[in-house]
């Protein structure tokens, strides 16, 4: 019959993974690899129809073809499933801990959503300096100072960690600024370099004249191939290691330093004259052949003299130096807080004048000198940050503030400690019920019997100055690079009982919104 259907396709080639029994969505096996693939596409930032992706189930197919590759819907609901019981985990490990810092920031994504982020940063029981991301919230009232405040407030307190925050480190813009009061906020140390450098940078015409220069050729680098290929060719007739001209981004100024080292000769060509690469991107701009008058005038004005090479050398290294110092003030394994004060002063000793400055780098320091003096008046918390490194046994001995100040720092730590301790009114941290219950029996009895003198009191009080005198005059070797948290407190928190609180307290602030990881030798955004 015309009806009848063809068996023409009677054998058909199913692919092994088809005849495999898949995995129970029930099953342990499953479970596991589900959560696997979810974290997978959490951390590394993937949008959740990859699972959807013929190629992506065919590889996972290929690989355990017992599992079946969930949609993407069964994703978001596994992750937000896990969100909770992430969440609830979180919360638990933040219950003992007595001071915790917090960072929060602003932003919009790239579809137009406005949102906030609250990060928390602390020390457990190990001495381990440990952040973690509490939320990300879409703000979808107003951008004022009073609406930061109260979503960064209400992620705190559900958090449990109403009570415990020390100080709260934000951006400088004036908003945040207006969100916290000075006593409960300290300005980001990468934001005050990234605003000095850029005011500096953007006010000495003939630092100013060159970076455009650069910025202009580099331009031309990406949009060109022409040009690209010749600045190849160029580099390779020279003997020099071929690589790219980097483009500097307005807003970051690290990389104005990155595109200046693009232009000079690489470590690999030490050998070489000294502004082999930049005459290379020379000859690279005079092989194009632009059609018309104005074209070539400014093609012409693209050419870098012997002049504007030793400005970008000399920027270069001014810019390697203020780099190093910066990477200083951010870290997931180093303590941060301490850092502050030491490096600023580092960097006001770096923008001191010397009489072997050329006429532009003189006036950039000047600016930059300037500049930096009253950002940091207005946004280092500074009786925080210097309590903070006096706790750091690498910087105790306050070597980068006078020597007439530095007994008064640990007066100021004296203090804090008796605050601490509930032997002084107006504590700043919260006290167990059991501590205020022992402190108004003890004003009971003193009521009661006025003649009684509270020698305990006294003996507490006498032994926070012993036990400071005992800190300062420890013989400590603990490196720059080393974490004092571990290499120290940790193995010293039973010596010194108080200070190891105050340390906890401190020492878990950040300096900045940003964080660095130590990746073998050199430190990596």
């Amino acid at each position: 019959k015309t009806s009848q259907p063809s068996i023409a396709h009677f054998a058909v080639n199913v692919p092994a993974s088809a005849r495999v029994k898949k995995w129970p969505k029930s099953s342990t096996m499953w479970k596991e690899h589900t959560r696997l693939l979810a974290e997978w596409i959490v951390t590394s930032s993937r949008p959740f129809e990859i699972v959807e992706d013929p190629g992506f189930i065919a590889f996972s197919n290929s690989i355990r073809p017992e599992y079946d590759v969930p949609c993407s819907q069964t994703i978001t609901n596994y992750i937000e499933k896990e969100y909770v019981k992430k969440k609830e985990e979180l919360k638990k490990d933040l219950e003992p801990i007595e001071f915790a810092a917090v960072t929060t920031d602003g932003g919009s994504s790239s579809n137009a959503v406005s949102f906030q982020d609250v990060n928390v940063h602390y020390i457990n029981s190990e001495w381990e300096l440990k952040s973690a991301t509490l939320a990300v919230t879409e703000n979808k009232g107003e951008h004022t100072a009073k609406r930061y405040r109260e979503i960064t407030d209400g992620i705190v307190d559900d958090f449990g960690l109403s009570g415990k925050v020390v100080l709260t480190v934000t951006d400088n813009e004036n908003k945040m600024r207006a969100a916290f009061s000075d006593e409960e906020r300290s300005g980001c140390c990468a934001h005050i370099i990234h605003s000095t450098t850029s005011t500096g940078l953007s006010n000495v015409p003939e630092i100013e004249n060159v970076t455009d220069k650069t910025s202009k050729v580099a331009t031309k680098h990406n949009k060109s191939c022409n040009f690209r290929y010749s600045v190849e060719r160029e580099q390779s007739k020279a003997n020099l290691k071929e690589r790219p001209i980097l483009q500097d981004v307005e807003h970051r100024w690290g990389s104005t330093k990155v595109s200046g080292e693009s232009f000079l000769n690489h470590k690999d060509d030490s050998d070489k004259p000294k502004f082999e690469n930049f005459e290379a991107i020379n000859s690279a701009l005079r092989s194009l052949k632009p059609k018309s008058k104005a074209d070539r005038e400014a093609l012409q004005k693209l050419i870098f003299t012997l002049d504007d090479m030793k400005v970008v050398e000399n920027l270069t290294e001014f810019l390697t130096k203020l780099t190093i110092y910066s990477t200083n003030l951010g870290g997931n394994f180093f303590v941060t807080s301490s850092v502050v004060l030491p490096t600023l002063k580092s960097i006001e000793n770096l923008l001191k004048p010397s009489v072997h400055d050329p006429s532009y780098m003189a006036d950039l320091k000047r600016i930059m000198r300037e500049d930096i003096k009253e950002r940091v008046g207005k946004n280092i918390n500074y009786p925080m940050c210097i309590m903070a490194s006096a706790l750091d046994p690498r910087f105790k001995k306050l070597k980068f503030i006078p020597s007439n100040s530095r007994d008064d720092v640990y007066k100021s730590l004296k203090t804090e400690a008796e605050f601490l301790l509930g032997l002084r009114s107006g504590a700043t941290t919260n006290e167990d019920e059991g501590a205020e219950e022992n402190k108004a029996a003890k004003k009971r009895k003193v009521e009661v019997n006025y003649n009684e003198s509270d020698d305990e009191e006294d003996e507490e009080m006498d032994e926070v100055a012993k036990e400071i005198a005992r800190y300062r005059n420890e013989e400590v070797d603990v490196d720059l690079m080393e974490d004092p948290l571990k290499d120290f407190w940790l193995k010293n928190e039973k010596k010194f009982p108080i200070l190891s609180r105050l340390a906890k307290k401190f020492l878990c602030i950040p300096a900045t919104l940003l964080q660095w990881r130590r990746k073998e030798d050199s430190l990596t955004w």
